[in-house]
């Protein structure tokens, strides 16, 4: 019984001897590159886009509570 590195030998030569014959035989590609992840170019799902909306308007109530309490009297300026 032959083992498995007098198997890789055999082919090994058996491959070498094919290409010294004819060395168009095989034909290497660059292997396709793999798509990066891009997790910050995701598009939000509709939950992230109602979760940041109920987050701006709690904090355009918060800016107009603290415009009404502040004594000098200066109005924040909305974000829009």
């Amino acid at each position: 019984m032959i083992s498995k590195e007098e198997q890789r030998r055999q082919l090994d030569d058996l491959v070498s001897q094919h290409l010294e014959k004819k060395p168009d035989a095989v034909i290497r590609y660059a292997p396709e590159r793999k798509p990066d992840r891009m997790p910050w170019k995701k598009r939000p799902s509709i939950l992230d886009q109602a979760f940041s909306e109920e987050l701006e308007k709690a904090e355009r109530e918060k800016q107009e509570r603290e415009g009404k309490q502040s004594p000098q009297g200066k109005a924040p300026k909305k974000a829009e």
